[in-house]
């Protein structure tokens, strides 16, 4: 299709597809879309810590609002470890304080 230069067609909606009977034997596993709009966001931070950031984003690759996602993500999966254990609930809260 995309390969031909073919239109590609709408989706089949699951009650289609399920009442197909090849399909009979079907598992239909949910998958959440990614959402690939990027907003812009205004941020105040101290200028010296900025810096570090900025630093650090570039040493590693990253650009600030990559390292500043990276981060995020990091500090949300740790505290979800936290609730998920609560054998050791301030071990991930205490790695996301500054120090």
């Amino acid at each position: 299709m995309a390969e031909d230069d073919g239109p590609i067609p709408e989706p089949s909606s699951l009650e289609a597809v399920m009442a197909d009977r090849e399909n009979r034997d079907a598992v239909a596993i949910p998958v959440k879309a990614a959402t690939t709009r990027a907003v812009r966001v205004n941020m105040t931070i101290p200028e010296d810590e900025l810096e570090q950031i900025d630093e650090f984003a570039a040493e590693h690759g990253y650009t600030r609002s990559g390292f500043l996602l990276h981060a995020a993500k990091k500090a949300i999966g740790a505290a979800g470890t936290a609730k998920t254990n609560p054998a050791r609930p301030d071990e991930a809260e205490r790695r996301l304080r500054r120090r």
